[in-house]
């Protein structure tokens, strides 16, 4: 893992429950995290490594991932994300490839400043690609979505 776009270092935080520091692993979460998947060498975690790339493809497990993103990346007592960093994040997971309408939305974002992503938000994005994976044809006006996607 070099590139810093790569979201391998994201899946090791995330599988490993590294939460104590953001971008640094603790000794203890990094021997007790690969020994509770039975990885002791480098070609093991390699492997689980990809094993987790190829999880996250899964709908279930990429929202899992997905959420934990937001709370790992945000930092401590803050309740947001600069939306710089949720675009770099979003960048990262490929959201661009998940959500035919994101080019849009990253336009509406630029366009109208928008500073910060909250947590709520973060988390109804994802489900809102869900709901409107294609277009927003079926968008429900009375329904519960956050402002800035109304």
């Amino acid at each position: 893992i070099v590139d810093d776009s790569d979201i391998g270092l994201s899946l090791l935080a995330w599988r490993l429950d590294a939460m104590e520091e953001q971008w640094e692993l603790q000794r203890e979460e990094f021997i007790d995290g690969w020994t509770s998947f039975g990885c002791a060498d480098i070609e093991s975690m390699k492997k689980k490594l990809a094993a987790w790339r190829e999880e996250i493809k899964d709908k279930a497990e990429f929202k899992k991932f997905y959420f934990f993103m937001f709370d790992y990346l945000k930092e401590e007592r803050k309740t947001y994300l600069p939306t710089e960093e949720a675009l770099i994040v979003w960048g990262m997971l490929e959201i661009d490839n998940k959500w035919k309408l994101f080019g849009k939305f990253k336009e509406y974002l630029e366009k109208e400043g928008t500073k910060a992503i909250s947590r709520d938000t973060w988390r109804q994005f994802h489900d809102f690609m869900e709901t409107h994976a294609e277009n927003v044809d079926d968008y429900d006006e009375m329904s519960s979505w956050p402002v800035l996607m109304d």
